[in-house]
């Protein structure tokens, strides 16, 4: 999976239930396409996350380390 912010990744590593749904009709973004002309072609995703609050603090200092860097 390959995400358009870096920091979503922090949410779906701690995230306890998730799942994807197709935009391709509905995006707005030029997300989608190819990498190069050889790659099949990338179809936009939404990915809804459910992370429990007790694992906030723990994304908060990824947060920290990766802005620090």
């Amino acid at each position: 999976m390959m995400f358009a912010n870096a920091e979503e990744e922090f949410f779906y590593e701690q995230a306890i239930f998730k799942f994807n749904y197709s935009v391709q009709e509905e995006s707005d973004t030029q997300l989608g396409g190819k990498w190069s002309i050889d790659d099949p072609p990338m179809k936009p995703l939404r990915t809804v996350m459910m992370v429990p609050v007790d694992r906030m603090n723990s994304i908060m200092e990824k947060f920290k380390e990766h802005l620090s860097v």
